[in-house]
């Protein structure tokens, strides 16, 4: 089972969650928002979906404590994938 962690509170966060919490094999622990939650409340996670408007991907994601040895990725178009969050190595390795 892999638990997943959602940060973001709009429409494609809140269609992956509904998504998630129904998939076989992934549990939603956390749907982390900047209005209910402080940053040291984020759950532990194997995987982090940044599901944030493009522009503050940068802001939000140096503000989380994500779990060390997990994967954050982000969901924005335009922001390059060589920008903040970054995928973990050891994700592979599971």
């Amino acid at each position: 089972m892999t638990d997943v962690a959602i940060v973001g509170g709009g429409a494609v966060a809140c269609a992956l969650a509904l998504e998630i919490a129904s998939a076989q094999g992934l549990r939603l622990v956390q749907r982390w928002t900047r209005k209910t939650h402080l940053p040291s409340e984020l759950a532990p996670a194997d995987l982090y979906i940044v599901a944030v408007s493009d522009r503050a991907i940068g802001e939000v994601s140096a503000e989380l404590p994500f779990a060390a040895g997990s994967v954050v990725a982000h969901t924005a178009g335009s922001v390059p994938t060589t920008v903040e969050p970054v995928v973990s190595s050891s994700w592979a390795e599971k």
